[in-house]
C-alpha cells in the first residue's frame, strides 16, 4: 500500500494551467484588462518604477521567505518539484494588503506591483536547491556512501546546498539580456510561468483587483490553511480510517481473503492528505490524467503481467498476514535475477523520460545555432570596429545574428537598474572555487572532472532555459543523466573505489541538475520583472537572499523529515509511507552506470526501448505541438 509520488524531474505539472490561475486571481471580468499585446515588451498598464520607491523591503523579504519555505517543505515532504511562483504572487499580495491595514509604520507603506515581484523573486530563490533533497541526497544515504545519519553530515549538506543553490543563479542573471532582450522573440521564449505571474500581478494591483482583495472571499485560503493543519493531526489518531483508505483492505480483513491481490497492488488506495489534494488542484487536468494513465498502466497492467510471466517477484512483509506481499522492494543483489515489479517498471519509465527529454531538445538545434551566432557576433563586434559601425557585415557568419547584435538596446529596464558584471561574476567565481574545493574533499570528486561537469552543466542549462521558455518544461533529467554517464564512465575507467565513484557521481549530477533547473526558473522570474519593468539588479539581490534562506533551511528540513520517516533512507525496507520513486531511479542509474555488468533484466530494458519508441513523440508531432 505504498504511495507512489510523481517524479521530481521533468515535472511539467508545476506550470501547467498557470494562465488560468492568473485569470482566476483577478476575476473573469478583468480579462480585458490583462490582455497582453506583445509578450516581448513590457506590459501596458503597469506603473513605471519610481526610483524613490523602496521595493526590497523587510516585509517583502520576510513574506517571500515564508512562502518559499512553505513550498520548500512541501517539495521535500511530497517528493516533487513544485514552484512557488503563483503561490507567492497571489498569497503575498493578500498578506501585504492585510498588513497594510495595521497601524505599524513599516507595514503601512504603499504596496505596488514591483514589490509584489520581489516577493515572488525571494520565494523562487528559496526553492531552487530543494531538488537535491528529493533526488541525489536520499540516494546517497540509500547506497551507504554518506555518514550514518544526516545529523553527522550537516556541514556537508549545507555546503552541497550552497553550491547547488547559487551556481545556477550566478550565471543565469548573466544570460538575461541574451534570452529576454535580444533573442527572446526570435526563439519564441514566452516563459509561460513568468508571464502568467506578471499578468496576475498587474491584475491584482489594478483598481478592480484591489477591490476584490478586500472581499470576504479572502477568508477561503485562511480556512483551507487551518483545515490543512488540523486534518493531519486528526488522522494521526486513525491513519487507516481517515488518512490512508484502502477499501479492498477492509474486505480482506473481514474475511474476503481472495481480494488479497488487490490489496498487495494497492488498488483504490486513497490518501486524504491536504498536501496531495492541493497539489492536484494546481495541476492541469490533462497532466493529472497523464499521471493517472501512467499509474494504471504500470500497476494495473504491466506489473501484474510481469508477475504472471515470471519476470518479477514479490516479498512477504507481514507476520500476521502471510498473504500480504510488497511489489516495491529494491534489493541490489536481486536486480538482475529476481527484480520486483517496481524495479522492473523503473527502467522503462526512466527510458521514456530520457527519450522525451532528448526529443524535446533535438528540434532546438536551430535555436542553439542562433545563440551561438549571436554570441560570436557580439564578440567580433567587441574587437572589430568596422563591424560595429555597420560595415563589413559580410564577414560575419550569420547576418541575422549580427542584426540582433547591432540592434539598439530595447531593454525596458534602464542601465542603472541592471545587474553589474562584477556582481554576478564575483558570485560565480566564489561558487566555482567553493565547488572545486568542497567537492574534492567532501565528496571525493576529482577537480578536473568537477570542472568538466560544470562546463557541460552551463552549456546544457542554455538548452534547459530555452525549452523552459517555450514549454515550461525543464530538461533536468537530461542534464543529470549526462553528468552521471560522464562521471561514471571516467571514474570507472580510472579504477576508483565503488563507494567513491557512487558518491562523486551522485554529488555532481545532483548539483548540475539543480543548477540547470534553478537557472531556468530564475530566468522565468526575470521574465516577470522584464514585463513589469522591475529593476533586474534588485531582483538579483532578492533571489540571492531567498537562495541563502533556502540553503540554510533545507538541510534542517531534510533532517527533521528523515527522523520522522527513517525508512526513506533505508533501501532494505520492504514498505514505507513514502516510496520516493525518483530516489530509486537515481540510485538505480548510479548502480547501473558503475556496475561491471548492467544490472537490469533483459526483458525490462527491451520493453523500455520499445515503449520509448512508441510513446515518444516524433518530429511531426513535436512540430504540431
Amino acid at each position: 500500500m505504498n504511495v507512489e509520488k510523481p517524479q521530481d524531474y521533468e515535472d511539467s505539472t508545476k506550470n501547467e494551467g498557470l494562465f488560468s490561475t492568473a485569470e482566476q486571481a483577478v476575476g473573469q471580468e478583468d480579462q480585458d484588462a490583462v490582455t497582453i499585446d506583445d509578450l516581448y515588451k513590457h506590459l501596458v498598464g503597469v506603473q513605471a518604477y519610481d526610483p524613490k520607491e523602496s521595493i526590497l523591503t523587510i516585509r517583502a523579504v520576510i513574506v517571500g521567505c515564508i512562502f518559499g519555505s512553505v513550498v520548500n517543505i512541501g517539495n521535500i515532504y511530497l517528493g516533487i518539484g513544485f514552484e512557488s511562483v503563483m503561490f507567492a504572487t497571489i498569497f503575498g499580495f493578500m498578506i501585504i494588503r492585510a498588513l497594510g491595514r495595521t497601524k505599524v509604520p513599516l507595514l503601512r507603506s504603499d504596496f505596488g506591483p514591483h514589490e509584489n515581484n520581489i516577493i515572488q523573486a525571494v520565494a523562487t530563490g528559496c526553492v531552487t536547491q530543494s531538488f537535491v533533497y528529493i533526488s541525489a541526497i536520499p540516494a546517497m544515504y540509500q547506497l551507504g556512501v554518506m555518514g550514518e545519519n544526516p545529523d553527522s553530515d550537516y556541514g556537508r549538506l549545507l555546503c552541497y546546498s550552497l553550491v547547488s543553490g547559487f551556481f545556477g543563479l550566478s550565471y543565469a542573471v548573466a544570460l538575461r539580456k541574451m534570452f529576454l532582450v535580444h533573442l527572446g522573440e526570435s526563439l519564441g521564449l514566452i516563459f509561460p510561468a513568468g508571464t502568467a505571474a506578471a499578468v496576475a500581478i498587474r491584475g491584482l494591483h489594478s483598481n478592480r483587483g484591489i477591490t476584490k482583495s478586500s472581499s470576504p472571499s479572502h477568508l477561503v485560503p485562511i480556512l483551507a490553511f487551518a483545515f490543512s493543519i488540523l486534518w493531519p493531526v486528526a488522522t494521526s489518531y486513525a491513519p487507516g480510517v481517515l488518512y490512508e483508505l484502502n477499501f479492498f483492505w477492509y474486505i480482506f480483513k473481514w474475511g474476503g481473503r481472495s481480494i488479497v491481490h488487490a490489496v498487495n497492488w494497492g488498488w483504490l488506495t486513497i490518501m486524504t492528505s491536504p498536501a496531495y489534494i492541493g497539489t492536484g488542484m494546481l495541476m492541469s487536468p490533462r497532466i493529472v490524467a497523464s499521471f493517472l494513465f501512467g499509474t494504471l498502466l504500470a500497476w494495473g497492467i504491466i506489473g501484474p503481467v510481469t508477475l504472471q510471466l515470471g519476470y518479477t517477484t514479490g516479498k512477504p512483509y507481514s507476520e500476521f498476514y502471510p498473504e500480504l506481499v510488497t511489489y516495491g522492494a529494491l534489493i541490489p543483489s536481486e536486480f538482475s535475477s529476481q527484480p520486483s515489479p517496481r524495479y522492473w517498471i523503473l527502467w522503462p519509465a526512466v527510458l521514456m523520460m530520457l527519450a522525451t527529454s532528448v526529443t524535446s531538445i533535438a528540434p532546438e538545434w536551430k535555436a542553439l545555432r542562433t545563440m551561438a551566432c549571436y554570441n560570436i557576433s557580439r564578440l567580433r563586434l567587441l574587437f572589430n570596429p568596422t563591424a560595429r559601425s555597420g560595415q563589413g557585415t559580410e564577414e560575419i557568419s550569420s547576418k541575422k545574428a549580427l542584426a540582433h547584435a547591432l540592434l539598439p538596446d530595447n531593454d525596458p529596464i534602464a542601465v542603472q537598474y541592471q545587474t553589474r558584471t562584477w556582481e554576478w561574476l564575483s558570485l560565480f567565481i566564489c561558487i566555482f572555487v567553493t565547488s572545486v574545493v568542497s567537492f574534492k574533499f567532501l565528496f571525493q570528486l576529482p577537480i578536473g572532472l568537477n570542472i568538466l561537469n560544470m562546463l557541460i552543466g552551463i552549456f546544457l542549462s542554455l538548452v534547459s532555459i530555452q525549452t523552459y521558455g517555450t514549454s515550461s518544461v525543464t530538461s533536468t533529467a537530461t542534464v543529470a543523466t549526462v553528468s552521471q554517464l560522464i562521471t561514471g564512465s571516467i571514474m570507472h575507467s580510472q579504477n576508483f573505489s565503488t563507494n567513491q565513484s557512487m558518491l562523486a557521481n551522485l554529488a555532481v549530477a545532483g548539483a548540475m541538475g539543480a543548477a540547470s533547473q534553478g537557472a531556468a526558473t530564475l530566468m522565468s522570474d526575470l521574465k516577470t520583472g522584464y514585463l513589469l519593468r522591475t529593476p533586474a539588479r534588485t531582483q538579483f539581490y532578492a533571489q540571492a537572499l531567498g537562495t541563502l534562506v533556502g540553503v540554510l533551511l533545507s538541510p534542517g528540513l531534510f533532517i527533521v523529515f528523515v527522523k520522522a520517516y527513517p525508512c526513506v533512507l533505508d533501501a532494505t525496507v520492504l514498505t514505507c509511507s513514502f516510496s520516493t520513486p525518483a530516489v530509486g531511479a537515481w540510485r538505480a542509474v548510479t548502480i547501473a552506470v558503475l556496475s561491471p555488468q548492467f544490472p537490469v533484466a533483459r526483458s525490462s530494458w527491451i520493453f523500455g526501448i520499445i515503449l520509448s519508441i512508441i510513446g515518444t513523440p516524433g518530429p511531426r508531432s513535436i512540430c504540431l505541438t
